[in-house]
């Protein structure tokens, strides 16, 4: 057996030290705690010990009684019986007993680190004995829980496994000397992801982080959260428009929608409230109503978690983003959002102001937190101001301590890209120092860290831009941001003594709905072996589920004590200690399986997104649903292939395979069954049955995947004029969404069945509302469409030239090729189309009308002609171009393109409202280049405002002025390289680092992006005119000279 990545052999030592664990080592006379149904020990306390020591003696008491059936006593250390033997609560300091054996030299606390223990059996004046002691509370509580597992009792993080009675009970032979190899152990936990959870799940969980030696609980939210109120000025924060009522403000309103308890149709008797919320919040209605009862549940999760000795660090993000209604108190500069939430650029200093007023209120409203974390942004918001440019520009010696592009390359990262990303972060490094001196100013003793994700090659920079108190976490994990690679730990050496932590992920938030094995990713990325090797501090991972991630909770919590724990070790011992001896054989291999399957699924995956392929996302629309959402558009009437049909081929394939991989698992859980042992039988059952509803699941996308590429294939039947196939496949697509609506619903019914744990619950109601609900919706809206009797027309062939009238402005600058799109009719047939060489059949025009009025002289235009006529363009539509660089010459490397454009609906109706774009013809994901549009309700876009968007590189840089709807603009768009600019009415509106991210770019599209997939989301609705390529970077001069001819005024400003 071998689960190691690279595969490794099984060591003798691991072997042994899993034997001197699981055994029960004989000394040469064996004495028993319990025999024959009685106790024949009793646990014993310090005389004057404290209520934490008692309180550890009674969890002793507790689960000797449930592993025994034994109840044994408690006394103290001047009260104990004869002929008992002892177990000995408490160190020196607490309990006379162990001081006396440390003086007889039978035990040594001596140089013993904080939250060391020791677990030594003695022979105390002719008793036998056992010391389980530190010097702290909090070791004491952990050696009695040690204890407790070596004896036979199996901790989880979501709750205890007694896998066999044990009515003789042995006293073991031990002497075990353990200290932590981290300090800071414990969950970085995300409370949106599982909104259900309350205080009685908070404290279930608390005791069972205090039982796995967990030291530290980060809670984790956005700005938008109602867990501090605060304002900047005279304006009160305000979180109804980031955060749903319906949720009582505890999820993202554009990715949770307004869903209820009602709208569950399959296990609604799980639910007994109408919100989906914790019963906390069950009455809310207001957002005071919601800070309120986030400020008591808060509360009451530190002061609980303190009685379990586990510190409570408050964590909050994603800074620069700031909340809506305080983003009006900016200068206006701001071209970002995440999650509606505006992005304030570094020169602008109400960003850091209204920051400031967030942390003060943070500490002010919990100041018996431990700890308060400020998370930097995950997104690069570059910002190209003359502010922000000069506030950048006084960090010039800590631009020198960040890697070059190609050495964070070259250690992994797939990002930054580009010099304006690199900006960006030195902008995350400015509001981190600065939040640190101001925080500083009003709190001076509050415990500060700043967090990163993704980024640890920052970590050199902004060590040297802060005290050394302030501790530094990166969320790291190659599945995301070093795919192909592995994290670099190697960046923890430069904070030196600083305390830095990594923040791994116990589940990737896109493959919430089956259990994540990450045991194997773990040790690939070096998590435990990087922090000792480079010298972190902690592990603290993220998780917004806890029930399906035992495993992942369990190695990490045994490898912060024992950092060069393999994966083939861990699972040996955990295993084993799980379900027995007997089974371990089978066991070992359908773990095996699942661990591998993990990673075909995430970092090994050829096509692209973190874990699992994105199958199931708890608190957004899982991409499959993303991807059936272009589907609405009745296939009969669409003139526009609807996405790349490969893809989705292949990403079924990746699906069937890891399907085969989970049913050769269940067959080996299947047949270790009768094996396990009996208190673990109910832990089999639950890995069974998530392992038998992830298969269903992904067979339900299976066939959403094959539907899809049934529907592409009506529409390319369609186009060919080929009426019975065109039928045949509108039956095959019909087919498989009947198919996958009745997997998805049988998936929902074993949910249902199984849901007795709140966050199994939370998902069996996203499951409702975010996969069977919409599969219905399109199977429902499918029946309403008819199969025409005649073939509709096919996509418009629009005339184009190699040259414009050489006598024009326009022409005299030599364009490659140049569409004046003032057809009034449809050319012959598409076939014609594509089979012709002649110079003008050099476009195609999906979902459009020609002949609408282009800009004219009553716009503002008298150089245009009078009756000038332009394209209307549907959003799912686009004006296509497919030979750009082979055909018309101009390379993706160096190339202008031109068009005038005017959105005739306004911009909060679409996400976003792409006006152009290049990419490589293949029609989904990232083979999109180029992307120039204007903001709509995207977070990543400022509403109203032009962007450019490179996803290669990740770049989204957004430009200053609002633009209107019904109004006429036009827009050049320069590629120089790796220079990018951006023209609005002959001005630079938009300057980019961002280079061609590779390809031949034959493809053009004017009112969408390179992406028919995401066509209904992407694309424009409205008018579109006089499109132009060039072959050439053109200057400012030549793009202002065009602008000037259409209005006749030199130096027009823009509107």
């Amino acid at each position: 057996m071998s689960f190691g990545r690279p595969r490794r052999q099984c060591r003798a030592l691991a072997a042994a030290v899993l034997c001197l664990f699981l055994a029960d080592a004989s000394s040469a006379q064996e004495h028993f705690l319990a025999k024959g149904g009685k106790a024949e020990a009793v646990i014993v306390v310090g005389r004057d010990s404290g209520p934490f020591d008692r309180w550890t003696a009674g969890e002793l008491q507790r689960y000797l009684q449930k592993l025994s059936g034994v109840e044994f006593s408690i006394v103290t250390s001047d009260k104990i019986p004869a002929e008992k033997a002892l177990i000995l609560v408490g160190g020196p300091e607490d309990n006379p007993l162990v001081a006396s054996a440390q003086q007889q030299q039978l035990v040594s606390f001596a140089s013993l680190k904080p939250e060391g223990f020791l677990l030594k059996s003695i022979d105390l004046a002719g008793t036998p004995a056992v010391v389980a002691g530190a010097g702290d509370g909090a070791g004491t509580m952990y050696a009695a829980y040690e204890l407790l597992e070596r004896l036979g009792v199996v901790f989880q993080i979501t709750g205890d496994i007694i896998p066999q009675k044990k009515p003789d009970l042995k006293l073991p032979a031990l002497n075990v000397r353990m200290e932590p190899a981290l300090k800071y152990r414990g969950l970085h936990y995300r409370h949106m992801w599982t909104p259900i959870i309350g205080i009685e799940e908070f404290r279930r969980i608390l005791d069972q982080m205090a039982k796995l030696k967990y030291n530290c609980l980060e809670f984790f939210w956005y700005v938008g959260g109602p867990w501090i109120e605060y304002s900047h000025g005279d304006e009160k924060r305000q979180i109804g428009d980031v955060y749903t009522k319906s949720s009582a403000y505890l999820t993202w309103q554009c990715t949770a929608f307004d869903f209820k308890a009602s709208d569950v149709k399959i296990g609604r008797e799980h639910f007994r409230q109408e919100m989906v919320c914790a019963p906390e919040f069950a009455d809310v209605q207001t957002p005071e109503q919601a800070h309120q009862a986030a400020h008591q549940l808060l509360s009451e999760i530190i002061d609980y978690a303190h009685q379990r000795k586990v510190q409570v660090w408050l964590g909050m993000g994603d800074c620069p983003s700031v909340p809506p209604n305080l983003a009006q108190h900016s200068q206006g500069t701001w071209r970002h959002s995440f999650f509606r939430c505006p992005v304030i650029p570094a020169g602008d200093p109400v960003g850091v102001e209204i920051w400031e007023d967030a942390v003060r209120s943070m500490i002010e409203t919990y100041p018996k937190a431990d700890g308060y974390w400020i998370w930097l942004s995950e997104g690069f918001y570059s910002s190209d101001d003359p502010d922000t440019k000069k506030v950048l520009g006084q960090y010039a010696e800590a631009r020198k301590l960040i890697p070059r592009i190609e050495q964070i390359r070259e250690s992994g990262y797939g990002r930054p890209g580009s010099q304006s990303q690199i900006d960006a972060d030195i902008g995350l490094l400015h509001y981190g120092r600065e939040l640190v001196q101001r925080t500083r100013r009003h709190h001076p003793e509050a415990k500060l860290g700043l967090a990163l994700l993704g980024r640890a090659y920052l970590l050199r920079a902004l060590d040297s831009l802060v005290p050394k108190d302030v501790i530094f976490q990166t969320m790291e994990s190659s599945v995301c941001w070093n795919r192909g690679s592995r994290v670099p730990m190697e960046y923890f050496a430069d904070v030196g003594e600083r305390d830095a932590l990594v923040v791994p992920r116990l589940d990737d938030d896109t493959s919430e709905f089956g259990m994540q094995f990450n045991v194997s990713l773990y040790e690939h990325d070096r998590v435990l072996a990087g922090l000792a090797q480079f010298g972190g501090d902690g592990a603290m991972p993220q998780v917004g589920k806890l029930r399906g991630l035992e495993q992942n909770a369990k190695y990490l919590a045994e490898g912060a004590w024992n950092p060069s724990l393999t994966t083939d070790a861990f699972y040996q011992g955990y295993l084993c200690r799980t379900f027995g001896s007997d089974a371990l054989e089978e066991m070992s291999k359908a773990y095996q399986i699942l661990e591998q399957n993990e990673l075909a699924m995430g970092l090994d995956s050829t096509l692209g997104g973190f874990q699992g392929m994105n199958n199931f996302c708890n608190y957004a629309d899982s991409k499959p649903i993303r991807t059936i959402e272009q589907l609405h558009a009745n296939p009969f009437t669409r003139t526009g292939v609807p996405g790349d049909a490969a893809y989705c081929v292949r990403w079924r394939e990746g699906l069937t395979e890891s399907i085969k991989r989970l049913e050769q698992a269940l067959a080996h859980l299947r047949q270790a069954q009768p094996d396990v042992l009996p208190g673990a039988q109910h832990e089999l059952k639950y890995v069974i049955f998530k392992t038998e509803s992830y298969i269903s699941h992904l067979q339900s996308i299976c066939a959403m995947l094959d539907g899809c590429v049934a529907y592409n294939a009506v529409v390319q039947s369609k186009l060919r004029g080929d009426r019975t196939e065109m039928v045949k496949q509108f039956d095959r697509f019909r087919g498989a969404f009947g198919e996958a609506l009745d997997l998805a619903r049988q998936t929902a019914r074993q949910q249902a069945a199984n849901a007795q744990e709140p966050t199994e619950t939370y998902i069996l109601f996203r499951y409702n509302v975010r996969f069977v609900l919409p599969i219905e919706q399109l199977c429902e809206l499918m029946t309403t469409w008819s199969v025409p009797t005649k073939i509709p027309l096919p996509p418009v062939f629009l005339a184009s030239t190699f040259a414009a009238d050489p006598s024009s402005t326009l022409g005299a600058t030599k364009p490659t090729l140049h569409w004046k799109l003032d057809q009034k009719a449809a050319q012959p047939s598409i076939t014609d189309v594509q089979e012709s060489s002649a110079a003008q059949h050099k476009a195609v025009g999906e979902d459009v009308e020609l002949g609408h009025a282009g800009p004219r002289g009553s716009d503002g235009f008298p150089g245009m002609e009078a009756d000038n006529k332009a394209i209307f363009v549907r959003r799912s539509g686009a004006v296509r171009c497919t030979a750009l660089a082979s055909a018309a010459g101009a390379s993706p490397e160096s190339y202008s393109v031109r068009c005038w454009f005017k959105s005739t609906v306004p911009f909060e109706s679409h996400l976003v409202h792409t006006v152009l774009g290049r990419g490589n013809g293949r029609a989904f994901g990232t083979d999109t280049r180029d992307c120039i549009g204007v903001g709509g309700t995207f977070q990543e876009t400022p509403m109203g405002k032009l962007y450019f968007y490179e996803p290669v590189s990740v770049t989204f840089v957004s430009g200053k002025t609002p633009l209107a709807d019904g109004v006429w603009y036009d827009l050049v768009f320069v590629r120089d390289r790796s220079s990018v600019k951006v023209f609005l009415n002959g001005r630079i509106e938009i300057e980019a680092e961002a280079g061609w991210g590779g390809g031949n770019g034959d493809h053009l599209t004017f009112g969408n992006r390179v992406d028919p997939s995401g066509r209904h989301v992407y694309g424009m609705t409205g008018l579109v005119d006089e499109a132009a390529v060039w072959d050439r970077a053109l200057d400012a001069q030549t793009v202002r000279s065009l602008f000037q001819a259409a209005s006749k005024a030199p130096n027009a400003a823009a509107p």
